[in-house]
Formats: C-alpha cells, structure tokens, sequence
C-alpha cells in the first residue's frame, strides 16, 4: 500500500470467519477493524485510491493475507548484555561566597506608578483567532486544507442565512 494506512471493519457476512481466523481473535466482539496493511495491493479495487485522496474499497469477498511476525520478546530470544563500566566522576564544588536572606514585608517593596500621559497613544494588540469569527477574516490560511475550508466555507454560509433572516424579517414589518 505504500506507507498509507487505513482501517477496514471486520465484516458480519460470510466471510466474517475467515477473518476472525486469519486475526486468531479470542473474543471478536472486542476487535472490530483491521489495519489495511494486512491487505494485499490486488484486495482493493483502486490500490492508488488514498495516494489520489480518495477511499479506498477492498473488493467483495476480501480476506487478510498478509500477517506480520511478532516482534521478538525477551524470553524466548536470549538477549546478548555486554558489561560496560560506566564511570560517574564527581567533581568538588568550592563555594565561592555565603549569602543570607531576609523575609521583605509587602510595605517594604516600592513600585513605581505607571501613567500615561494624554498625547501618547495606546495600541491595542488584535487577537488573531485561530478559526474566523466573520467571513471577511477569511484568508488563503483559512482554505489550505480540505478541513479548514469546509469551516470557512459553512461559516460564509450560516453568515448568508443569518442576512436572508434579517432581510426577510424587515421587508415584512414593511
């Protein structure tokens, strides 16, 4: 499949039991997909489907084939330990000056008062929101991905409904 996974169901038809024993589940109530990694190229109807962006379809009457090994566990590969010695040097720190501290009251501590004078002027920093509150917040960041511009694109139009309310509302009060 070339790098792209997906996930594919356990089916509840007739060949649900080549399935379950291809998977060797205990309890297939539990497991419901299966990784599409187990699936050869010629199981699906497109193979290229996903890489193109769209789905992929595994053709009717589809059984995993492809079953990865294990990875190894400890007990039953006998692990190689090689006796390294590793050698922590501590290292005396002299101690270049004594300090002490004093607890300081609220009272003791002074503060500067900040002002502004009338002729400076204050900017306030915009706020960029994440997703655009308006449709004129919309930009090109905003339609990158396919999610990001389905978002954009249902805001313009709950934008659009909103204003048909408002004008159908005032041309009736006419």
């Amino acid at each position: 499949m070339g790098g792209v996974v997906g996930a594919t169901w356990i089916p509840k038809n007739s060949s649900r039991p080549a399935w379950l024993a291809f998977c060797k589940l205990t309890r297939p109530e539990m497991q419901r997909y299966i990784c599409s990694a187990h699936f050869a190229p010629s199981d699906y109807i497109e193979p290229r489907a996903k890489e193109l962006g769209n789905k992929i379809v595994l053709r009717p009457g589809s059984i995993p084939s492809i079953l990865k090994p294990p990875p190894p566990s400890s007990s039953t590969t006998p692990s190689k330990v090689t006796d390294t010695e590793i050698i922590i040097k501590k290292e005396k720190v002299e101690l270049l000056s004594e300090s002490s501290f004093e607890e300081l009251n609220d009272e003791s501590i002074s503060t500067p008062s900040c002002s502004t004078s009338d002729n400076e002027e204050t900017t306030t920093k915009r706020r960029r929101f994440l997703e655009p509150r308006y449709v004129g917040d919309i930009h090109n960041v905003h339609l990158a991905s396919p999610r990001l511009a389905k978002m954009s694109l249902d805001l313009a139009k709950r934008t659009v409904l909103k204003q048909r309310k408002k004008n159908k509302n005032a041309s009736t009060k006419q």
